[in-house]
């Protein structure tokens, strides 16, 4: 069902309306029948018909609303502020959890969607809310939010010591006859089969009704945790009291600002011919070009009859889009932000920010980055990847105006004017690029690793002490200074490098002897002694990366004439005849930037690209040393 309602096909409102119903979440249609119905009234929850079509309509893959579940917990906060300090995204988090793979059916279905929702999502970044995600990072789409916000409302609501039925709501009777069979709308696609919609689905008038049809089954709880601290911190304001009514109504008018929102469609191109982005062959820049966004209302919206049904409940809200040319439906004044994603080794770009004007679009610069060096006129064309993510922060003061009512303007909650809601579009495309008879690029890298042991020693003396240290070179290439220059058989290449180095070691010593301290100190007796030293440091030198090719074999030698130093602490303690003594003695150690000597087979298919890795162990003494040599070296 997820994966036919992130499809955005023909068959993702079908998908929806199976889903809520195995979920046990009822749909509304006209005059408040229930046209979708699960059995035995479900979670005695339902959603409105055009509530059940925003959600079909505004995921997919063009669609990349998400927001923060944190969002949802600052709704809360701002509606009701004994709940400041509460971990009410962990509670909604643990819920959704517990249900999916708890031991009732609806609720077990209601859960696991919303996590499926998120596992098999193709924009914005796939999210397994069962894995290991904290509340903080949980980001959730049109779809996802209204199925928590519809149970979080339903939690609500029971805790309430009455509350009466919605007028208008007809349920099924337990045999499966309905009071009024002629408006009930239950069609199958067969067994098994998903719904078919109606018209009621396209032209259902957009009207706020209370989720809750049955108060015997929305008693059953959603979120166990944050329904104990509601009741504990919100104790005698929750029944029918100002404090309960904002934040139910807070909790509802969010989900649906975020379903309006929804409808916006971000369109991001590159201006024509498109791509590809050339790079030059030599130093100098490669072309300019202009990545556009542009910001609009959905030209399905007015087809399916949204339009209208956007524009009132915006108006019910205090609100109105800031529609710049009402013709394209383009929305201005959203402020966005750019950030390249791929590409950084062939593209030009800073990060930016700016806002959406009057068509609705804002536009980013590119620039083919320079060569390091100039490249042969017979250099190889190669494709390359590159990305932008444009990121649009929908924050309703800036987004959303006043709508003027018969006593004057109306004014928004403040709840929804402060927060957040956001867009993320990735736009990639194609950068030709330039390779062969070009300079090398890549690394050598050098890892080592020292441990020694020893204990040695009877029952009055002995000693232990144990040793380890570790240490990591890297040398990064950088300009090709002399290559294809060529002895006899062999063919010299000379790199400057950048030699980076990471050095550690920790040292302790444990020790006793037994030894006579005279008649008035004791006599016999058994003295210790500690011992310990810790040194870390790092640094870096100009280096070199020298490479020697034969037809056969390459040798690679890496390194610089530099090193850095590595402080450290050497702290200890003695017992004695009479007086224990102390040492505490800084400590120097000079670690060489010298990575060593490579001598490899070059395979005949890639003579331009040197890469491997070798791993040795060898002794010295009691030291067990592990050294690898990584090599990663291409000609560009």
């Amino acid at each position: 069902m997820a994966s036919q309602i992130l499809a955005a096909g023909p068959d993702a409102l079908p998908a929806l309306l199976a889903a809520l119903q195995a979920s046990g979440i009822a749909v509304r249609g006209p005059g408040g029948v229930l046209a979708v119905q699960p059995p035995d009234q479900g979670q005695g929850l339902a959603v409105s018909a055009w509530e059940a079509r925003f959600m079909a309509s505004l995921v997919g893959k063009d669609r990349t609303l998400l927001v923060p579940l944190t969002a949802l917990q600052d709704v809360l906060v701002r509606a009701a502020p004994e709940l400041q300090g509460e971990p009410i995204a962990r509670h909604i988090l643990d819920g959704i959890r517990a249900h999916a793979q708890g031991p009732d059916g609806p609720m077990r279905v209601w859960a696991r969607l919303i996590v499926e929702l998120g596992r098999q999502r193709q924009t914005g970044g796939a999210q397994d809310l069962l894995g290991q995600v904290s509340p903080a990072e949980v980001r959730l789409d049109a779809v996802q939010l209204s199925l928590i916000a519809v149970r979080l409302i339903g939690d609500l609501e029971a805790l309430k010591e009455r509350a009466s039925t919605p007028g208008g709501d007809i349920a099924a009777d337990s045999d499966g006859r309905a009071s009024r069979r002629a408006d009930l709308v239950r069609r199958r696609a067969g067994p098994g089969g998903w719904f078919t919609p109606g018209r009621v689905y396209a032209a259902e008038p957009c009207r706020e009704e209370s989720p809750v049809i049955s108060r015997e089954q929305v008693s059953a709880s959603g979120f166990d945790a944050l329904k104990g601290v509601l009741r504990e911190k919100l104790r005698g304001v929750l029944r029918g009291g100002p404090v309960g009514e904002r934040v139910h109504k807070q909790v509802r008018d969010y989900n649906t600002l975020v379903l309006v929102l929804a409808a916006l469609r971000i369109e991001v191109a590159m201006d024509p011919p498109g791509p590809p982005l050339f790079r030059t062959k030599t130093t100098e820049p490669g072309e300019q070009r202009f990545i556009t966004a542009r910001v609009y209302l959905d030209p399905k919206s007015e087809a399916l009859g949204m339009k209208d049904c956007i524009n009132a409940l915006l108006a019910r809200l205090g609100l109105k889009l800031n529609v710049g040319d009402p013709r394209s439906g383009s929305i201005a004044g959203v402020p966005l932000t750019w950030r390249l994603t791929a590409g950084d080794d062939v593209l030009l770009v800073e990060a930016g920010v700016g806002q959406t004007d009057q068509d609705g679009s804002e536009a980013f610069a590119v620039l083919g980055k320079p060569q390091a060096r100039n490249l042969d006129a017979d250099a190889k064309r190669v494709s390359k990847q590159a990305a932008v993510a444009v990121r649009f922060d929908l924050r309703p003061y800036a987004l959303l105006g006043t709508t003027p009512g018969p006593g004057g303007p109306l004014t928004a909650p403040e709840v929804l004017l402060d927060l957040t809601y956001g867009y993320e579009v990735t736009y990639p495309f194609e950068v030709v690029d330039w390779e062969g008879g070009g300079g090398w690029i890549g690394t050598v890298t050098y890892t080592e690793t020292r441990h020694a042991q020893t204990s040695v020693g009877g029952p009055d003396s002995h000693y232990e002490t144990e040793s380890t240290s570790t240490l990591r070179l890297v040398a990064e290439a950088g300009e090709t200074t002399m290559q294809d220059i060529t002895i006899d058989d062999r063919t010299f290449v000379t790199v400057v490098a950048t030699v980076r180095g990471e050095y550690s070691r920790q040292f302790r010593s444990r020790g006793r002897h037994r030894t006579y301290c005279g008649a008035n100190a004791g006599g016999w007796r058994t003295l210790n002694s500690v011992m310990d030293e810790t040194v870390s440091g790092s640094g870096s030198a100009p280096g070199y990366i020298r490479i020697t090719l034969t037809q056969e074999r390459a040798t690679i030698h890496a390194g610089s004439e530099g090193s850095f130093p590595a402080p450290g602490r050497k702290v200890g303690r003695a017992e004695g005849c009479p007086r224990d003594s102390t040492v505490q003695q800084d400590l120097q150690e000079t670690v060489r930037l010298d990575i060593g000597l490579i001598d490899m087979i070059r395979d005949p298919r890639s003579p331009d690209i040197l890469r491997g890795s070798r791993t040795s162990t060898r002794r010295e003494g009691e030291a067990r040393i592990t050294s690898t040599m990584t090599w990663d070296l291409r000609r560009r």
